[in-house]
């Protein structure tokens, strides 16, 4: 994670500061999501399928070998950009001259690159949650993905601050030192290859024909949508969060537009900002890991789209890099630390294991279809429209979201009740034959006419 958040950094840096393009900054969220819509359906079934542990290994050696190529590409930036001159001559006989610069041949294979890092990153995340469910006990999976979530904002705060200090130096420094730290993550996940809890094995079933396998693959798509629907809570959070991705590919598009744009923040500036938020980040997840479990989840679910509406709503406005630091950082901080871990830890607790990977899939596609509608529509309008009109629409869009979804709700019994309904249950059985015990005591001793013998007695008579 500190590899992807200085690699992050240290291309986004690297294509504003050589472009000056708004529209190319969108342009890396819809190639955030586009990987995702594509490929996730199929990733779910590789990992219901295969060994998990080599898959994460395998993505972390993809990743870094894609770390690489972002670094020969760098190397050769100055002939794959390409610039031209041209003489315009004028009825007055001046004549004038235009340098034209086309970053084509530069941009394109680095954003060729970003599609297929971003992919194996889909496929890194859902094998993690995947495996998550397997290795950890139903009980710890609230504490286990605050964890998760923890160390991800602890990444998020050292890689800014690290991209900050070397990208002001070269972005060269940034590419090389976010190959060697992914190099060093392969090398520790290649234990997991020995030490892991190995998934169980699948049964290795007759070679079938090609009609047979895709057959084969629907099953699969229908097996995880069915998982999915057949849950209201997670149905509602799918739904939710699809609305809240749509609204906050408004941010995503022009947070760096604002902050190295209108702001002109450089580096440093920038991974200050980041590294604040992920701070409080930080924060929210180790109080989310305290409380250990969380009855009602949905209303951390809505209080996480009502922080974004207000973050929003402060960011469209305040230009000041002071109170960007320390009063837009502290809701946005909020909703990062806390957005998934209700959403992972609900699919995790009433998805059975072997369907979980299929199930995931089909959220990582519905949230990145919105996610990916919504940069759509602010790339297109990103060199036309002030970032300040994008910002406030997302902000009442998403203040409208988080009242719908709260009402909804509420008036949903299945929606509002406990998320642990069958240890109500549990304990209602208990309670009942506790209930049974003393009743039939009572009516023994009445009807015998004799004291019923203490523990210590009955242990003794033992």
């Amino acid at each position: 994670m500190i590899a992807t958040m200085l690699a992050g950094m240290t291309f986004s840096y690297l294509i504003y500061s050589t472009t000056g393009n708004a529209a190319l900054m969108a342009l890396m969220g819809i190639l955030g999501s586009l990987p995702t819509i594509i490929i996730v359906t199929f990733a779910g079934i590789i990992v219901d399928r295969f060994d998990q542990r080599k898959l994460i290994f395998i993505s972390i050696v993809m990743r870094a070998v894609l770390l690489i190529g972002f670094l020969i590409i760098f190397l050769f930036m100055d002939r794959l950009i390409q610039t031209y001159v041209i003489y315009e001559p004028f009825k007055n006989g001046i004549i004038f001259r235009i340098t034209v610069t086309k970053y084509v041949h530069f941009i394109w294979p680095m954003y060729a690159l970003l599609f297929i890092n971003n992919a194996v990153f889909t496929l890194y995340n859902l094998t993690v949650s995947t495996y998550s469910k397997f290795i950890v006990e139903k009980k710890d999976l609230l504490v286990a993905n605050s964890f998760n979530s923890t160390i991800t904002q602890i990444a998020s705060v050292i890689g800014p601050i690290l991209a900050g200090m070397i990208i002001t130096v070269s972005y060269l420094y940034g590419f090389m030192i976010s190959v060697f730290i992914t190099g060093i993550a392969a090398i520790i996940c290649s234990f997991l290859m020995k030490h892991g809890k190995a998934p169980p094995k699948k049964e290795i079933t007759e070679k079938s024909s090609a009609k047979q396998e895709i057959s084969r693959i629907f099953s699969d798509m229908k097996i995880g949508f069915n998982a999915i629907r057949s849950e209201p809570k997670i149905m509602y959070v799918l739904l939710v969060y699809m609305g809240f991705n749509f609204v906050v590919a408004s941010i995503n598009g022009t947070f760096s537009v604002v902050l190295q744009g209108e702001m002109t923040m450089n580096a440093t500036w920038y991974g200050a900002v980041i590294a604040v938020m992920s701070g409080f980040g930080i924060i929210t997840s180790l109080v989310i890991m305290k409380m250990g479990k969380i009855n009602r989840k949905l209303i951390l679910v809505n209080l996480v789209i009502f922080l974004e509406a207000i973050g929003l709503f402060l960011f469209t406005y305040i230009r000041n890099p002071w109170l960007m630091l320390f009063v837009i950082t502290v809701p946005f901080g909020i909703v990062n630390g806390g957005a998934n871990i209700p959403s992972f830890t609900l699919r995790q607790e009433k998805i059975p294991h072997e369907k979980l990977g299929r199930a995931t899939s089909f959220v990582f596609l519905f949230t990145s279809l919105a996610n990916l509608l919504g940069m759509i529509i602010v790339t297109s309008v990103a060199n036309s429209v002030n970032s300040m009109y994008i910002l406030l629409v997302g902000s009442c869009l998403c203040l409208l979201l988080s009242i719908i979804s709260f009402i909804f709700m509420m008036t949903k019994s299945e929606l509002r009740s406990t998320d642990y309904s069958e240890e109500q249950v549990e304990t209602k059985q208990f309670e009942q034959t506790e209930e049974f015990i003393v009743i039939l005591d009572k009516d023994l001793s009445e009807d015998l006419e004799i004291a019923l013998p203490t523990s210590a007695t009955a242990s003794s008579l033992d």
